[in-house]
């Protein structure tokens, strides 16, 4: 059985992500787009690549591993669980847990919706200071477990 379309569209993705090839990844995406992440809502192609470019500027040498499902495709839906690392505002390497899920236009998204782990992300890249502060908030969160 061959790779689904959809699913080779979100591996073209990725590997734009992780050439640093902001073009690539934005060609992923239906003109009328919505990025849907942690840190907002992006809608439209102009407004993605400026999430892309800033992204690609804070997480340098990204790099995007399956975990779990990997990448399960619905008709025109799909899911994929993953792992994302990289170098942190140049300082600190960040290994990251998400899951995006994707609808479709044909071979272009539509709709993609990311969510990943932002206070161990948090936790990863703060300095010390911070750091402390994001621990204190994760052993509150986990007391009595």
């Amino acid at each position: 059985m061959g790779v689904d379309v959809k699913e080779k569209a979100i591996r073209d993705f990725i590997k734009g992500l992780e050439e640093n090839n902001p073009d690539k990844a934005l060609a992923f995406f239906d003109d009328d787009a919505v990025w849907i992440t942690n840190e907002g809502s992006f809608k439209g192609k102009k407004e993605i690549l400026r999430y892309i470019e800033w992204m690609l500027a804070t997480l340098q040498n990204i790099r995007f591993s399956d975990d779990g499902i990997g990448i399960v495709v619905d008709g025109d839906s799909a899911v994929f669980q993953h792992t994302y690392q990289g170098l942190y505002q140049k300082k600190k390497t960040l290994n990251i847990k998400g899951i995006c899920t994707y609808q479709f236009n044909g071979e272009k998204c539509k709709v993609h919706c990311t969510v990943s782990d932002r206070l161990n992300a948090a936790d990863q890249g703060a300095d010390p200071v911070s750091h402390l502060a994001v621990a204190a908030v994760i052993r509150k969160l986990e007391k009595g477990l």
